[in-house]
Formats: C-alpha cells, structure tokens, sequence
C-alpha cells in the first residue's frame, strides 16, 4: 500500500463522486487507512492458511524490489546522475569567491526559466500579453532578442549547446550508443567551453539546480546550491509513494525554485567574481504557483507530462509570479552588485501545446516548430555590451558575444539556426525554418 499511494493518487486525480474530489490526501489517504484496517482484521480473523500466499507475495515482492534495482540502474547509467557528491565540490556551504587580478571584473549570471515560451508564442497559443514585463526590463538595462529561438527542442541539447558554444548535431552523424551521445551532452552543460574559460580567468563557479539531474549535481563547480539536495530519483520516490504526503505538505518543488531565485540574488554581495548558473525548472510544468506566489497544492508533480502544457491559464498564471520573482531578483542584482553585472535571461526552449513530439519528424508544420523554438532571450550587458547585440541571436552565439566583448576572446560567432529532434532518438536532427 505504501509502494501504491502515489500510483493511486495520479490514477484517480481529477475524479469526482458526488462532487467529492477523489484525487485529494484528505480524501484518498483515508480510504487506504480503512481498507488497511479491513484488511488486517480479515487476515487475522480468517482461518485460511496464508502460508502459501505470503510465500508467493514475497516472491513477487521479490521480483519488484530487482525490476526497480535494474530500473534505477538504468536511469542512472543513462543520465549520468551523480548520486554522492564530489568531496570537491562545496554543498550549500558558505561562498568565498577567488580574489584576483580579475576581482574588478563583472559577476556573470546566467538564468534559464525553463520552458518560457517567446512573445508572439504567448500572443498567438496563450493570448498573453507580456509587454509589461519586457518593458520592466528594458528599463532596467536590458536588451530584449525579440525573435530569438533556441537551437535545440530539448533541454539536454539547448543547455550543452549554450554552455558549450556550439552545435551538437555533429553527434548524430557518429556511431555512438544514445547512452554515451547523453552522457557527452551532460558534460556540455557541466564543463562545457564557457565554465572552463571563466574559471581560467579566476572566477568562481556557482551551480543552482532545481531538481533536474543534468543541472542538479555539478562536480566541475566550485559551489553547489540546490534545496534539499532534490534530484529526480528523490521526485520519483515522493511523487509514487505513500511519501506524497510529505511532499504535498512540504511543497518541495515549489521551494526549491523560490529557493533558487533568494540564492541567486543573495550571490551579489559576495566579494571578488562569480559566475553563476542558475537553472529553475519553471514556468514549465508542474504548475505550482498562482499568480500571487500561492502554492497550488492539487497539480501533478510529473513534468514529462505533455497534457499539462495545454492547461493554458495555469501556465500563464504561474508566468506572471516567475516574472514578479524575476524582476525582484534582477533589482537585487543590480542594486547590491559593487560592479554592473552581465546578466542572461533565457529559456532552453519554449512550450508544448500542439503535440510536437507525437508527430513525425518530417510532418511538423511551422507552427508546432515556432512555438517549441521562440524562446525568452534577453541581456544586461554593461558599458555599452547591449548595442553588440541583434534580435534574431540564438543561445549558441550568447556567451561567444559575452567573451568577445568583455575578455578579447576572439570567437568566430555560428550562424544562427535551429534544430527539432525527438525525445526516443533525439540525435536525428531536422533543420527548423528561420
């Protein structure tokens, strides 16, 4: 019973029986009570001998526990999951950043609000208007791509891309298992092209994840911040089990990405320079926030679920707060900052609302390919680094502009361009229209 609760949950949310919400704690939680206590109280009255049964139960049990094992095993072999930290790497430990010849250089924050679909996306499939907010921050500094798009559908993809500089379709032309092509895309993100040149240059490396296992765990940074130490076999485990009821109670995913935006801004005032990578799992499902901020306890926490992204008023109402969080997070920045920061705001890809990755590859049509690639893309470049800029700018090209501007790198900068994949071979690439 405690191994189906969370099953259960998921299987009658939603339901109504005389307008009684089945799909509720307060509701289901008190069913299993009773049919526990049946249960017990038929097998100890009964005078059928459970011998053989318990037997057969344990064999099963068994049987489960190594299916589970192997499935564990799996996930983690072919994400890559770090599941004990590196004794290198601090774990939410107080940050004291390098102070160096490079000190008097800017703190770099780089922030991606996972599945923030582009302008006219929001115009077009949500009817939102998000003006307000772009003109918030374009009078805080910022330059606005307002027809950027993402270079890859997928997360894995679009953050190995970006943190890597560069496109990634070379590894579907290599014979490689999908296992080793994820764990190389993995190591993008990680230690990919633009970390290891800031490190160089003396800054300190600083991770923030919200509970996916690509971002979540970082042995190349120099600090780790992430609340609860949340990955995604803990999720599984809250969200299957009788320990859902923990989960609803304590609201852990929602904290951990409001602990994500307080960590970020409180890195302002740390002395000598920091890069920091933030990567907050949200708008994009679960829906976890009205919005005012307040924590919506009813939603299903599994963001693999594409059905979610058609329930268009939740989303646009957990926009509107991720935008409120925002905007207090990027004046923090700037008001404790001793020295104007180069901030990054973007989203990996956009939204998911006309079953992009239930049709062929080769039978998209244009508006499936738009609204999955137009992305959120803006900069707080200072002196002067926002006019380097243009509207149609993609992820790939962010940190090659970045490093040529304020570090001479000397990077050629890609043509900008945008690929579809799936999620079942997603190394099988397709050219998206520009």
């Amino acid at each position: 019973m405690f191994f189906s609760y969370g099953h259960t949950f998921d299987l009658v949310e939603g339901f109504k029986i005389f307008d009684v919400t089945l799909g509720r704690n307060k509701v289901l939680f008190p069913v299993f009570v009773v049919l526990f206590f049946i249960f017990t109280i038929f097998v100890l009255r009964t005078r059928v001998n459970f011998q053989r049964t318990a037997k057969t139960l344990n064999i099963i049990a068994v049987v489960l526990i190594f299916i589970s094992l192997v499935n564990i095993v799996a996930f983690s072999t072919k994400n890559r999951i770090i599941l004990s930290d590196s004794p290198d790497v601090n774990v939410n430990k107080k940050i004291v950043a390098t102070k160096n010849d490079f000190s008097k250089k800017p703190d770099i924050y780089y922030i991606i609000l996972d599945g923030y679909a582009g302008e006219e996306t929001l115009k077009k499939v949500y009817g939102f208007d998000n003006q307000p907010f772009l003109n918030k921050l374009r009078k805080q500094g910022f330059y606005i791509a307002e027809k950027s798009k993402s270079n890859y559908p997928l997360t894995l993809l679009s953050l190995g891309s970006s943190m890597d500089m560069s496109y990634l379709d070379y590894l579907g032309d290599e014979p490689l298992e999908d296992v080793v092509k994820r764990r190389r895309s993995y190591e993008s993100i990680r230690n990919g092209k633009v970390p290891r040149f800031l490190k160089s240059k003396g800054y300190t490396f600083i991770n923030i994840g919200t509970g996916w296992s690509g971002t979540d765990n970082n042995p190349y940074a120099d600090y780790l911040l992430r609340y609860q130490q949340r990955n995604e076999f803990n999720k599984l485990l809250y969200r299957t089990t009788m320990l859902l009821l923990l989960e609803k109670y304590q609201n852990d995913a929602a904290n951990s990405i409001l602990f994500a935006f307080d960590k970020v801004e409180e890195i302002a005032s740390i002395e000598g320079s920091t890069f920091t990578f933030a990567h907050i799992i949200s708008p994009h499902p679960p829906y976890l926030f009205d919005r005012n901020g307040n924590i919506l306890h009813q939603q299903s926490k599994d963001i693999g679920i594409f059905k979610l992204w058609k329930q268009k008023n939740l989303y646009t109402e957990q926009l509107l707060y991720i935008n409120k969080r925002t905007l207090k997070m990027v004046e923090g920045l700037l008001s404790k900052s001793k020295i104007d920061p180069i901030i990054v705001i973007q989203s990996d890809h956009g939204s998911t609302t006309l079953d992009q990755f239930f049709t062929n590859l080769d039978d998209l049509t244009s508006e499936q390919l738009e609204e999955r690639l137009e992305i959120l893309n803006v900069y707080h470049l200072p002196k002067g680094g926002n006019s380097k800029l243009y509207a149609s700018i993609t992820p790939v090209n962010s940190f090659r502009k970045i490093l040529n501007i304020y570090f001479g790198a000397g990077l050629e900068y890609l043509r900008d361009k945008s690929y579809f994949t799936g999620y079942k071979n997603f190394h099988k690439f397709i050219v998206a229209p520009q």
